[in-house]
Formats: structure tokens, C-alpha cells, sequence
């Protein structure tokens, strides 16, 4: 079986990790044999999963979570094809919302899109509505967070969506294989998960 090296000073680029991953890490995929078992026991308890959401952290303070984060990892969506050096920036904004500007790179031309976002309801929870076009909302559901606020997992309603987030543009490789497991253990497929590059990209404010 293929392991993660586990080292303070090493870190997982996205190149690093798909060379990993393409090298056989077979930790996760038996944990995927199991999860969907022959007797379609566990499958069942899989598309249950797909239909309930994920608790969002509790506890939770904005004011800690604004700032800029980095897109580690993230189940495919068309919106974000071909996407990389993608990153996060969420400050106050005067009407009192969560001001966000998304930004990556796509075929070397830098793209970027802002919105807004509020808290779904209870502050003290991390579940926030996010509106990037007209009157349109969607759920952005924080399910992991450290508690130095330096990586998160967030998800949509659903498990249709999934990302990973880090302060910095990589993560140690253990950090990464904590961060999977979670998301494994809680019905998303892994397998499916991109790493978009963070390497050679442009400087941007």
C-alpha cells in the first residue's frame, strides 16, 4: 500500500498530490470497496447521504473567516472547468453583508467574479447564503473548520459540490489525507476530487 509521507516541511501541490494519487494511494480506494459494498448495504446508506445535508460547524465567528482562501481541491462543476490558482477573498461589505470576489486562471487570462453573502440564519452557525447572479441564492455550507480557521471543507445543500480551503496555496500531505478521509467518511467521491494547480500564478491584489 501506497502511504502519504508525513513531514512538517513538505508540502502537497496539486501536481505533488495527482502524482500521489495516480501512484496507487489504494488507502482510499479500499475505503470506497467497503463504503460500496456487494450486498448494496452500504450503498443504500450512500444515496441516503446524498439526500440529507451535512451539519455546518458551530460556533462558527465571520469575522475569523473573512479574508482570502485558497482552493485546494474541489468536486468537478462546469463553472469552475479548467480552473486554476483559484482563491477566495470574503471581507465586510457597507451594507453589512460578506463582500466575495472569486478569481482564478483559465487558458492563461485571468477571470474573476463577485458577490455577496449573508448568514443563513443563526450567525453562530457556518451557513451562509451566496448570490452571484440577480435574486438567485445558493447554500455554502462550512461542515470542517480548524480552529485556527486555516482550512475548511464547504459544501453545498447536498453532495453535489465539495471544496477544500487553506490560508496558504498548499497543504502538508497529511493535512490533504485528513481533509479526504473527512470527506469520505461523509459520502463524497473522492476519486472525483480535482487539485487545481496554485503554482505560476499571477499576483493579483
Amino acid at each position: 500500500m501506497f502511504h502519504f509521507r508525513r513531514s512538517s516541511a513538505r508540502y502537497c501541490s496539486a501536481n505533488d498530490y495527482n502524482t500521489v494519487h495516480n501512484a496507487g494511494n489504494s488507502l482510499f480506494r479500499k475505503k470506497i470497496r467497503a463504503i460500496f459494498s456487494p450486498d448494496g448495504s452500504e450503498r443504500r446508506r450512500i444515496m441516503i447521504w446524498q439526500e440529507e445535508s451535512i451539519p455546518a460547524v458551530r460556533n462558527f465567528s465571520l469575522k475569523r473567516y473573512l479574508g482570502r482562501w485558497y482552493e485546494i481541491a474541489r468536486l468537478p462543476h462546469r463553472f469552475e472547468r479548467g480552473m486554476s490558482c483559484v482563491r477566495a477573498d470574503y471581507a465586510e461589505a457597507a451594507d453589512g453583508l460578506v463582500a466575495i470576489e472569486n478569481s482564478g486562471v483559465r487558458n492563461g487570462k485571468f477571470h474573476s467574479i463577485s458577490g455577496k453573502a449573508r448568514p443563513k440564519g443563526d450567525e453562530t452557525v457556518g451557513e451562509l447564503m451566496v448570490n452571484f447572479f440577480g435574486p438567485f441564492e445558493g447554500e455554502y455550507r462550512i461542515i470542517r473548520l480548524d480552529p485556527a480557521y486555516t482550512r475548511a471543507v464547504v459544501a453545498g445543500a447536498g453532495r453535489k459540490y465539495l471544496w477544500f480551503l487553506a490560508r496558504e496555496p498548499y497543504l502538508k500531505l497529511d493535512e490533504l489525507e485528513e481533509l479526504r478521509e473527512f470527506a469520505l467518511t461523509n459520502g463524497f467521491d473522492i476519486d472525483e476530487l480535482e487539485y487545481p494547480p496554485q503554482r505560476f500564478c499571477l499576483e493579483t491584489p
